[in-house]
């Protein structure tokens, strides 16, 4: 024979059981080091990113030949990226709207390159995205010095060739190559009847640099000439001693 104070109990775990399972998990949480850089036309919003839970929004910084400095990211895999506006009741902390969002990778890297393209003048009327973001492995194990990446942001595959390596080279970051002392890079793109060659050059860097070789569309409308330019990081050893500062006399 079932006990009242028995039966009361079963009702009441048939009854929460249901509700407790249906709680969502909290997304698992992440860290790791952000970088950003633009392509294209200059980035003129403030934009932001919410990297620390308990932290202000950290302002981006947008610059075309070189990185920005780091942030060290701890949150959710996806990223949201916002402009703040002042919200219509002045005691309330400003409004956050989305212009861009990132997915890191489960096997995320420790460092990621962010790289924003400004692909919209008004803003998405389903998700109010204004720009897409590419990320990149930045880690020095995977990009490490005297190496290049190439970045096809075109707009078509190319073909060609880095070094002595034949390759195809779809949109976005390529393998990692290693760099000589001279550099021969050619690229091709296919038309109807023949490959057409868009950039052709030998390019010299300097010792302990990475460099990302930035190809773009030409400047001038009908040309076939595309643009090329390279975005170099020295990087030092890590046993490798700072320089010292001159003491005062």
């Amino acid at each position: 024979m079932t006990r009242i104070p028995d039966l009361l109990l079963l009702t009441f775990v048939a009854i929460s059981s249901p509700a407790q399972a249906r709680e969502p998990a909290p997304p698992p949480t992440v860290e790791v080091t952000l970088k950003t850089l633009s392509i294209g036309p200059e980035i003129t919003d403030t934009i932001y990113l919410q990297a620390h839970p308990e932290a202000p929004p950290s302002k981006l910084t947008f610059h075309k030949y070189r990185r920005s400095d780091p942030i060290e990211y701890k949150g959710p895999a996806q990223l949201v990226f916002f402009r703040q506006e002042p919200s219509p009741d002045p005691d309330a902390p400003p409004r956050r709207i989305p212009v861009a969002r990132s997915f890191l990778r489960p096997e995320h890297p420790p460092e990621e390159l962010l790289l924003f393209f400004q692909t919209k003048t008004e803003p998405d009327p389903d998700t109010g995205a204004l720009f897409d973001v590419v990320g990149m492995d930045d880690s020095t194990d995977t990009f490490p010095k005297n190496s290049v990446v190439v970045f096809n942001a075109t707009g078509f595959n190319l073909y060609g060739m880095v070094d002595k390596t034949h390759q195809e080279f779809s949109s976005g970051p390529s393998d990692v190559f290693k760099m000589p002392p001279s550099l021969y890079t050619a690229f091709a793109v296919e038309t109807r009847t023949e490959y057409r060659m868009v950039f052709e050059n030998t390019l010299q860097f300097g010792e302990d640099t990475r460099v990302i070789l930035m190809l773009r569309p030409p400047r001038r409308k009908h040309s076939i000439r595309f643009q090329c330019y390279s975005i170099l990081e020295r990087v030092f050893d890590e046993e490798a001693e700072a320089p010292k500062e001159k003491e005062d006399s």
